[in-house]
């Protein structure tokens, strides 16, 4: 009798587990698919105060705040400030082009697409002037 409760009790959680692990998944299908769908566009830069910049994005699983430097109405840094465990560092390797061509008309790779995608959501967020969290004068 004990045996078959314990049985019963271990299958019920199996079950249980199974299923959060499909909603889970089924909530991150979803939440990617969205972001698939945000456009990307490059801000106007011009009449912007030099100073450094805060902006955050998040999608379940994945999260990233950077910090922009804007200077004489251009890029001139990015920094990764914080990120989720899932969230892909090989994004760093797009920093270069950001700044080198002053726009974020990037070609998005397929290894790491939803990491640069929340990346360059956050970068368009942290230039909204109401983010400013530094200004050099």
């Amino acid at each position: 009798m004990r045996k078959s409760v314990f049985l019963a009790i271990i299958a019920t959680l199996s079950m249980l587990i199974v299923l959060m692990m499909f909603i889970w998944f089924v909530r991150i299908s979803v939440n990617f698919d969205s972001l698939e769908e945000q456009s990307i566009e490059t801000p106007d830069l011009s009449g912007f105060p030099d100073g450094t910049y805060r902006g955050f994005y998040e999608v379940f699983p994945l999260s990233v705040t950077v910090d922009i430097v804007i200077m004489d109405e251009d890029i001139k840094s990015i920094e990764i400030f914080n990120h989720s465990l899932f969230f892909d560092m090989q994004v760093e390797e797009v920093f270069d082009g950001i700044i080198l061509n002053q726009h974020l008309d990037l070609e998005i790779s397929e290894d790491y697409k939803y990491s640069e995608l929340i990346f360059l959501l956050a970068i368009m967020d942290a230039i909204a002037i109401d983010h400013i969290i530094e200004e050099t004068t």
